[in-house]
């Protein structure tokens, strides 16, 4: 999850449902819906993997006044695979 006032500096916050972590400032940017991007505002990725390890987000964005939701179908961690396994996803 990403919060941040308009265009400010994002403060990300990473959730593990699994071993109940909660970690504020995180390490990289939360997974983005390639066709909205970064937003303006909030973002919240929910980030799963399925039976054959594909890692995918379902990505609601706000920019431009509205909450969009997205997909991001093959996860990339600043430019890298993402590792679910290895926080923060």
């Amino acid at each position: 999850m990403t919060a941040r006032e308009e265009d400010a500096p994002a403060n990300e916050i990473i959730v593990d449902a699994i071993g109940g972590d909660v970690v504020t400032h995180g390490r990289g940017q939360a997974p983005v819906d390639p066709s909205v991007g970064e937003g303006r505002r909030h973002r919240v990725a929910l980030v799963g993997r399925c039976e054959e390890q594909h890692r995918f987000a379902l990505v609601l964005t706000q920019v431009d006044g509205e909450t969009r939701l997205g997909w991001s179908p093959e996860l990339s961690y600043d430019g890298a695979e993402v590792d679910l396994d290895d926080p923060p996803w």
